[in-house]
């Protein structure tokens, strides 16, 4: 008698309609999980996001430390003094373009 009711279970439509509706939400569950939808799935992705934000402020150190050691063409241009300190180191007001020039002595007379 019990054999007859699982056989009817196994013939009976609604019970394989179950069946696939189960197996496809399965689907789209784990789905939603890879596309880091809702809570597993941002968990899931979590990791990957850490590893990438830690690869990238680990490159940025680097970049950031060679630039402070003057290296690269933009690593040397930051370790250029600005213009205006090189005009006041020669006694010239940076503004008015008022100074000594390298090639011209302070004092040109031979009498002084």
């Amino acid at each position: 008698m019990e054999m007859d009711r699982f056989g009817k279970l196994l013939k009976d439509p609604a019970l394989y309609d179950n069946a696939n509706k189960l197996v496809a939400n399965g689907n789209q569950l784990v789905a939603d999980v890879n596309a880091g939808k809702g809570h597993a799935g941002q968990a899931c992705q979590g990791r990957a996001l850490a590893k990438k934000i830690d690869d990238t402020i680990t490159r940025l150190n680097s970049i950031t430390a060679q630039l402070d050691e003057g290296k690269g063409t933009a690593g040397k241009f930051l370790r250029i003094r600005p213009v205006q300190q090189c005009q006041r180191s020669s006694g010239g007001d940076a503004q008015s373009g008022q100074g000594r020039s390298a090639r011209t002595p302070k004092n040109t007379s031979p009498f002084t």
